[in-house]
C-alpha cells in the first residue's frame, strides 16, 4: 500500500479520520503546505461522488476553515472554496456554491500575485453564465482582468478559450458593442488550437470538448 494512501482515503469510517489526523498532525512544515493534506483528502472524498462522500468533503473542509486561518495560505483557502462549491453545487444548493466562490475569490485576491495558481475568477465566471446570476457579472469582469495569468493566457488554449468566452458572454449580456464578438472569435479559435506551448507535452492544456455548453453558447455571439 502506498505510503499517501492515508491522505487519499475512499472511505472515511471513524478510524479512517482517526488515523488521517494522527499523521497530519505529525507533520512538520509551515501550516500552508500541511493544509494541502486536507485539500487533497477533501478532493478525493468529493470525487467519489455519493451523498455520504460529498458531506464527508464538506465536514472536512468546514474543519479546516474553521481551525486555520493563516492570510499566508491565502492560496490554500481559495482552492478549498473551490472544492467547498462543487460539493454545493452536487447538492443543488445554488445559494452556498455562490458564496463558496465568492470566497475563493476573496482569498485570491488576498494573494501577493492573484494572477499564480487558482483560477477563482474562471469559477465564477462559469457559476455566473450558467445559473444567470445577473448581480455577478460585473464582479467577475473586474475580477477576471485582476486575476489574469498573462502566462497562462499564452500557454494554455483552454485557459485562454475559457477567459475569452466568459468575457465575450457576459459583455454580450451587459449589451457591449463590438468587443463580445471579438472575444468570441479569440475563444473559438483558442478553443479549435490543437496543442498547447508545452514542448514536452503539447497535449496538454489543449479543449477536448468542443461540444460544451460554454463552446456553445460563444459560438452563438461570434
Amino acid at each position: 500500500m502506498s505510503k499517501n494512501n492515508w491522505y487519499r482515503k475512499k472511505t472515511w469510517t471513524t478510524e479512517d479520520q482517526e488515523e488521517f489526523f494522527a499523521k497530519f498532525h505529525k507533520k512538520r512544515g509551515e501550516i500552508k503546505y500541511k493544509l494541502q493534506y486536507l485539500r487533497i483528502q477533501a478532493i478525493t472524498l468529493k470525487e467519489i461522488g455519493t451523498e455520504e462522500s460529498i458531506n464527508a468533503a464538506i465536514d472536512l473542509i468546514n474543519h479546516l476553515l474553521v481551525n486555520y486561518g493563516d492570510e499566508e495560505a491565502a492560496h490554500e483557502f481559495s482552492l478549498v472554496y473551490q472544492i467547498q462549491s462543487e460539493c454545493f453545487l452536487w447538492q443543488s444548493k445554488l445559494d452556498k456554491a455562490e458564496t463558496a466562490l465568492i470566497n475563493s475569490l476573496e482569498w485570491k485576491l488576498k494573494q501577493v500575485k492573484p494572477s499564480s495558481g487558482t483560477t477563482s475568477a474562471v469559477y465564477l465566471g462559469l457559476f455566473a453564465i450558467k445559473y444567470n446570476k445577473k448581480h455577478l457579472y460585473k464582479t467577475v469582469l473586474e475580477a477576471m482582468d485582476q486575476c489574469l495569468s498573462p502566462s497562462s493566457l499564452k500557454m494554455f488554449p483552454a485557459y485562454r478559450f475559457k477567459w475569452f468566452a466568459i468575457k465575450s458572454i457576459l459583455l454580450y449580456r451587459l449589451d457591449w458593442p463590438d468587443l463580445p464578438q471579438e472575444y468570441a472569435q479569440k475563444a473559438i479559435e483558442a478553443a479549435l488550437e490543437t496543442k498547447s506551448a508545452i514542448l514536452t507535452k503539447p497535449e496538454l492544456g489543449i479543449v477536448e470538448n468542443k461540444n460544451s455548453w460554454l463552446f456553445e453558447e460563444v459560438s452563438k455571439i461570434s
